[in-house]
């Protein structure tokens, strides 16, 4: 390449670099609360009806035996009765995708949940409705070429942990969930609580956010699997507003 358009080039980003200002460290503003975490296993349902599991190393989930100890668990899905036994001690809360949980109390009566055909859903168990936050963090979303790692509350570069990034576009810009990282906008009233976001559906998950041309809250799962909330209180990164926010829920 011509000397003359690599000096070009990099005057260009030393310009770009005037108009983006390094974000300030005072953004990240970490506030970790020592509680105990959720225990959390989920069903992930399909259209056609498979079932795929996804449960945390502390929450052991098995095929279902005439033997098995713990909660048994069927689902009846456009593929038949699947059955699981859920090794939760104590009382469980059972939630399926736009509904609310129900709250069990005797793990020798069998669990059914019927999802009806055509429909992707998901079923989640957990074993408190308590809202245990791993991090709260602010952070400069709106900051170009920014990643942000939300299992470790900083900022960082492009890479393995990042979990988004917000690309400038010509005319407008978007938030993109990068490495698996996944977010869904939350339309319940409210802030959605750890039971609402765990039981998303399946493939409402997406990783384009689009121009944020309004407050918006997200239900969010990172890179390392966990779950949070993300909150846009400003209009977009034109507005003067408070700055956006997460906060990570403590599952395991």
């Amino acid at each position: 390449m011509p000397i003359g358009i690599v000096v070009i080039l990099i005057l260009i980003e030393i310009v770009a670099g005037l108009f983006d200002p390094p974000v300030s460290d005072d953004l990240f503003r970490a506030e970790t609360r020592d509680q105990g975490a959720v225990a959390v296993a989920r069903f992930l349902v399909a259209e056609d009806g498979s079932v795929e599991v996804a449960a945390g190393p502390g929450v052991p989930v098995r095929p279902l035996e005439p033997a098995a100890t713990g909660w048994r668990l069927t689902l009846n899905t456009a593929k038949g009765a699947q059955g699981y036994t859920v090794a939760i001690p104590g009382d469980i809360h059972v939630v399926v995708t736009g509904g609310e949980p129900r709250t069990y109390r005797d793990a020798d009566v069998p669990i059914t949940v019927e999802i009806p055909e055509g429909r992707a859903a998901t079923v989640a168990v957990l074993d408190s409705l308590l809202q245990p936050r791993y991090d709260t963090v602010t952070f400069d979303a709106f900051k170009p070429g920014n990643y942000m790692d939300f299992d470790h509350r900083k900022p960082m570069g492009p890479g393995p942990g990042a979990d988004s990034f917000y690309d400038r576009g010509v005319l407008a810009g978007e938030i993109v969930m990068v490495n698996g990282a996944r977010a869904v906008e939350w339309e319940g009233d409210g802030y959605a609580w750890l039971a609402d976001c765990v039981s998303v559906a399946p493939d409402a998950w997406r990783t384009e956010l689009g121009w944020m041309n309004d407050t918006g809250t997200f239900c969010v799962q990172t890179s390392e699997g966990r779950f949070g909330l993300m909150e846009f209180p400003s209009a977009g990164p034109d507005d003067p507003g408070p700055i956006p926010v997460y906060f990570i829920w403590k599952t395991r």
